[in-house]
């Protein structure tokens, strides 16, 4: 996983070598999904799990990818935070990596708007991992106007503690 992230640092940098901001945040997403994904094998292969079905959806076993990229769930999210965003989002393949997705959602924005954007996918995967945690956990389901509700508030959090871009998303 860090070989994989390693390799793409600087794809997408103007100069070789660099990294991008998104990089730090989106990186250390990734390898706590990587984590997650092992922890939630050890624990089947243990007898530990009895429910491996995605939370959100209850269609899908549950994976990192699944959660974050595939969820019929997380793509109504993103389907409502686009149409915010004026932009038409048709998804030509439902399954797909995290980064598969990340990079097919932010192709479809201007380039003013994708470092922004980076910070806006961090934040809405954050708040899918709080929703899954909290019907896991505390057997409590928003519902989807919930959700996004919860998406905004702390987005207006993340753009008070700094995040100008994000805040730039929604105001242009």
């Amino acid at each position: 996983m860090l070989t994989m992230l390693s390799s793409l640092q600087g794809q997408h940098s103007k100069r070789p070598g660099r990294s991008i901001g998104c990089w730090k945040s989106l990186g250390m997403l990734l390898a706590c999904a990587q984590i997650w994904t092992a922890w939630i094998d050890r624990r089947v292969r243990h007898g530990l799990e009895t429910h491996t079905n995605c939370p959100l959806c209850d269609q899908e076993p549950e994976t990192s990818d699944h959660l974050f990229a595939s969820c019929s769930v997380t793509l109504q999210v993103w389907h409502a935070i686009f149409a915010t965003l004026g932009v038409n989002l048709s998804l030509p393949r439902i399954a797909c990596s995290i980064m598969e997705r990340w990079l097919e959602f932010r192709a479809l924005l201007p380039g003013n708007w994708q470092k922004g954007f980076d910070t806006l996918f961090a934040l809405v995967c954050w708040r899918i991992w709080k929703e899954r945690n909290g019907r896991i956990f505390r057997a409590q389901v928003s519902t989807l106007p919930q959700m996004l509700i919860s998406i905004e508030s702390e987005a207006e959090l993340w753009v008070l503690a700094g995040a100008k871009r994000l805040g730039r998303l929604f105001s242009e």
